[in-house]
């Protein structure tokens, strides 16, 4: 049964991108930016949907138990990403200047960027909100069955930074993997340790919230 829900929550979410954005690019018009971004954030909320369905009664199980503890779970949370953002930041750096010599985006941010500026309406709302709780669903909570504390987290974490770095694997962009997995491994460690899905799930809607604002202020 575990197995099966890590099967099902990743071909939802693969899938339903693919899928999903296929249909709504052959319908719709993207230079229709308010029509196309309400269909954006329909395409979100379908793929959520029958993922919440499938980690339900945990879902509902962790939130009694984050109403009791979430000032303990957060400070937790919280002190993990501080250390993940700085090491995510020195490993930004080092890629951008010491390796490839130039200021790149991964393909990735890239897309956060032109999406933000393009179809702001469907950046505001899935990037600080939409997409952290479908993501921490997919790639924490479905995986809980794995019983092996570094397996559990290795695997997440690196499936996590592998699949934002999928558009970038035959470039040296590819490097992008490291700060990924960093980031990733803070929200592993988050669920790992408090047991419970809306620890990683606040600290990673913190995560694209700031990340929203310094992609405007910068």
């Amino acid at each position: 049964m575990r197995i099966n829900k890590i099967f099902y929550a990743l071909s939802i979410y693969l899938i339903g991108n693919i899928l999903l954005r296929m249909f709504l690019n052959i319908f719709i018009d993207n230079e229709n930016i308010l029509i196309y971004s309400i269909g954006l954030l329909i395409c979100q909320i379908l793929i959520l949907i029958p993922i919440y369905l499938i980690n339900k009664d945990d879902i509902t199980s962790m939130f009694k138990d984050f109403k009791i503890n979430y000032q303990k779970y957060l400070k937790l949370a919280f002190v993990f990403w501080i250390f993940g953002f700085l090491i995510m930041l020195s490993l930004n750096y080092l890629i951008n200047y010491l390796i490839l010599d130039e200021a790149m985006l991964s393909t990735n941010e890239e897309a956060v960027r032109d999406f933000l500026f393009k179809y702001p309406l469907y950046s505001i709302i899935a990037i600080p909100l939409l997409v952290p709780i479908i993501e921490e669903l997919v790639f924490r909570l479905s995986f809980n069955g794995i019983k092996n504390k570094y397996l559990f987290i290795l695997l997440t974490s690196s499936l996590f930074a592998f699949l934002h770095i999928l558009a970038d694997l035959n470039s040296p962009l590819a490097l992008y993997f490291f700060p990924y997995l960093t980031i990733g491994l803070v929200f592993s460690l988050s669920y790992y340790k408090t047991k419970n899905i809306f620890s990683g799930i606040i600290i990673h809607i913190w995560h694209n919230t700031l990340t929203l604002i310094l992609i405007f202020l910068f």
